[in-house]
């Protein structure tokens, strides 16, 4: 068993897995400032393995984004080595498909992008509402169904992905 954990180490941000069991880590890794268009300026929001455990995604900030983070970075989970970096204009969210083969990054203004995990190319993309700084995103567990959620929105927008139609957006009761 793993444990993942974030890091900031000065002007880098990345990740330490360590050994439930055994103790000690795994494997560090991290990116530098210069692996971000601005620099760094804050520690990981979000890390996440595939549901297969072949790759690793953590989510960095530079000093354009402001307050969200706009750079993927996705690794080949069991060699731990850096596959590509995925960007994104302001990024709140992303989540991994069921299936492995997809990633999809919901960024504040709407946008919600299913990009290929393997070459990091779009693959299609959804108007969504804007969400603002907090929103979620998640994938139906067989895959077929898509569905975003934003903190200052009362609404959940369903996607089928197969299309990219908008199926159902539902209100939801604040109180």
């Amino acid at each position: 068993s793993k444990l993942l954990a974030r890091r900031k180490d000065g002007d880098c941000v990345g990740f330490v897995i360590h050994n439930v069991q055994g103790g000690g880590i795994v494997a560090s890794r991290t990116e530098s400032a210069h692996g971000m268009a601005d620099g760094v300026v804050d520690h990981t929001r979000r890390l996440s393995f595939s549901p297969d455990g072949a790759f690793l995604a953590f989510a960095a900030r530079s000093e354009a984004s402001d307050s969200g983070m706009n750079k993927i970075f996705v690794y080949d989970a069991p060699m731990f080595q850096k596959l590509r970096a995925i960007g994104c204009d302001v990024l709140v969210d992303f989540a991994f498909s069921p299936d492995c083969r997809c990633i999809v990054t919901l960024c504040r203004n709407g946008s919600v992008v299913l990009h290929d995990v393997r070459s990091g190319d779009e693959v299609r993309r959804f108007d969504g509402p804007k969400v603002g700084d907090f929103g979620t995103i998640a994938f139906a567990l067989h895959g077929a169904l898509l569905a975003v959620c934003g903190r200052d929105k009362d609404e959940v927008t369903i996607w089928q992905l197969a299309d990219g139609t908008c199926l159902q957006t539902l209100k939801v009761p604040l109180s």
